[in-house]
């Protein structure tokens, strides 16, 4: 789907996998409280999971708690909470934008059509910059949630030190993951350009576009085979983050 990657896993996965990966892999789970840690991180991760693939993060309900966080699980909950709430709002924003339906042919064909087209792209641009610039909150804040928390302040410092620790790769999969984004849209609006620039060279035909020479049918294919490889590279990096956090779970339960 255009602009549905998820951004979740990246951003999250291998900062709160890794951070707690780092914090307890020398206490490889004798703790209760870190057990309940990485069962509730596990958990919420398999809800993220399980929204990417259906593209739909709505439905992703986190039990953070109220008030101070009182165990390792609440801080990494309260965490994770923050973050799903502001891919649903990126998520509730790009909606109305109807991304995935702007190459449409029939709508293409009228100058009406295509300017609406092209005004939902620029409208989706500004909505990527916006989150891409308050994305890195969701994981800087979770220095205050461990520093609010009720926790020891020894169990602060080694959670804070182990998430500092798996910061810096979310923050990096996170900002390649914008990219990639952006790439997506700007890939579109270059087609609608190419479309526009190319009017009478073709027809919406049942909902297809038919292209009266080779040549533009070739550069229009050019442009999909673009937006395919952008949405599949984006797929790959998804992928990777999922299975990068299974398998600290995998470790840390050994």
């Amino acid at each position: 789907d255009v602009c549905s990657s998820d951004l979740l896993a990246v951003l999250l996965v291998a900062a709160l996998s890794l951070g707690l990966y780092r914090f307890v892999e020398k206490r490889k789970l004798q703790d209760q409280q870190m057990r309940e840690a990485v069962l509730a991180l596990e958990g919420s991760v398999q809800q993220m999971k399980e929204a990417s693939a259906k593209g739909d993060f709505s439905q992703v309900k986190i039990d953070a708690g109220s008030g101070p966080a009182k165990t390792p699980a609440e801080v990494m909950q309260r965490v994770m909470l923050r973050a799903v709430e502001q891919r649903q709002a990126y998520e509730r924003e790009l909606a109305p934008l109807a991304l995935d339906k702007v190459l449409v042919p029939g709508s293409l064909a009228t100058a009406e059509g295509m300017r609406d087209a092209k005004d939902r792209l620029i409208k989706a641009r500004s909505v990527v910059l916006r989150y891409q610039g308050t994305s890195a909150e969701v994981i800087t804040k979770a220095g205050e949630d461990i520093d609010q928390s009720l926790l020891e302040s020894g169990q602060k410092a080694q959670l804070k030190q182990g998430f500092l620790k798996g910061q810096e790769k979310g923050l990096a999969r996170a900002s390649e993951k914008w990219a990639q984004e952006m790439a997506m849209v700007n890939e579109l609006y270059s087609t609608l350009m190419f479309l526009e620039a190319r009017r009478s060279a073709w027809q919406p035909d049942g909902g297809q576009f038919a292209f009266t020479s080779q040549a533009e049918l070739a550069t229009f294919n050019q442009h999909l085979q673009e937006i395919k490889r952008i949405g599949q590279q984006s797929e790959n990096l998804e992928r990777q983050g999922f299975d990068s956090a299974e398998q600290q779970f995998k470790q840390l339960r050994q």
